[in-house]
């Protein structure tokens, strides 16, 4: 009977042990299953993928701690997100730093797959160039200067909401890479409405085929105000695409690039002359106040003021589609005097 009962104990106590095994391995969410499949479609399409993380970024603790030397003007107490892609298969080329930045070829993406934040006031995604190599000095400097207009709540695709939506977003010189990360999305189940591209200006990128200690270091941070939203049931996923062979330069040549944001419903820049100018501009909306998205033109605004404040100078603001090649002012918004 005691070695029934013996035996018994030892069953349960392995069962008990395993369950926690079991439980982490779990069943994958939705969109674990959708990162997978994307993941699948671009090795059957000649990629090497790896994950990365998203991490939470604290500028004054990380200062104060002596990680950082500097907050590099970071809102205390506005969520600050990285995006820390892993080391590229050939090898990691880390930074003067221990800050999470990384290095990326011309041929390479970033992918970010998952929700955007909760609901909140404003959030953006931008890229930042960190450190670059001074042959003049022989180290590597400090820019912290921006390769592009932030893609924020107004601009990016979501599919419907602006909070709490699973996109896919794509950093990336090479337009065939883009594709093919666009591609392997719908495969994967992702509607076209939550795709987009961050074109990350190939001129302004000092880096080679094969990455080096020179090779310019970026980081990709997630910036949110005024939080009101509960948190995110999940992070996203970031994901490191590569070629398994490098692409020829061309495939980074200047062309229009996929409708991202608001690249689909552009208005051009005005060439008439100015009083036909003027009279066309008589017919453009004026929009008062944050109307609903669906009301709110995506690519030309007006600011209007409040009767209180009668005389005071309206200003438009309309952005423009990225584009593709070496002009990074090509993705800027102009702003422009109205009255």
């Amino acid at each position: 009977m005691r070695k029934k009962v013996c035996v018994i104990l030892v069953v349960a106590l392995a069962v008990l042990c395993g369950v926690p095994f079991w439980a982490q391995k779990g069943e994958d969410t939705p969109l674990q299953k959708k990162a997978k499949a994307l993941k699948k479609h671009l090795e059957n399409k000649g990629f090497t993928v790896n994950e990365g993380q998203f991490l939470p970024l604290n500028a004054v603790e990380w200062y104060c701690s002596g990680f950082l030397y500097s907050c590099n003007m970071n809102n205390a107490g506005a969520p600050y997100n990285i995006v820390h892609p892993p080391p590229p298969p050939e090898g990691n080329y880390g930074t003067d730093t221990p800050f999470p930045s990384f290095r990326m070829r011309r041929d390479e993406a970033v992918v970010l797959v998952g929700p955007t934040p909760p609901k909140c006031t404003y959030y953006s995604y931008a890229l930042f160039l960190w450190y670059r190599w001074d042959q003049a000095q022989g180290r590597t400097r400090k820019l912290f200067d921006t390769l592009g207009q932030p893609l924020n709540r107004f601009l990016l695709n979501t599919g419907g909401s602006d909070f709490d939506k699973n996109i896919v977003l794509t950093f990336t010189s090479d337009k065939k890479v883009d594709k093919d990360v666009r591609e392997a999305a719908r495969d994967a189940g992702f509607p076209e409405d939550v795709l987009n591209t961050y074109v990350v200006p190939s001129s302004g990128l000092n880096t080679n085929q094969a990455l080096d200690s020179a090779s310019d270091s970026m980081v990709i941070v997630q910036r949110t105000a005024l939080v009101t939203g509960p948190k995110n049931a999940e992070d996203p996923i970031i994901l490191r695409v590569t070629p398994t062979s490098p692409t020829p330069a061309p495939s980074s040549s200047p062309s229009p690039p996929p409708s991202s944001g608001c690249a689909a419903r552009e208005r051009p820049r005005w060439t008439g002359s100015p009083r036909s100018r003027r009279s066309a501009r008589a017919s453009w909306p004026v929009i008062r106040g944050e109307p609903p998205r669906s009301t709110r033109p995506s690519s030309t605004w007006s600011r209007a003021p409040s009767p209180s404040r009668a005389g005071s100078t309206r200003w438009a603001i309309r952005a423009t589609p990225p584009t593709w090649g070496p002009r990074r002012t090509s993705s800027w918004p102009t702003i422009r005097r109205i009255s």
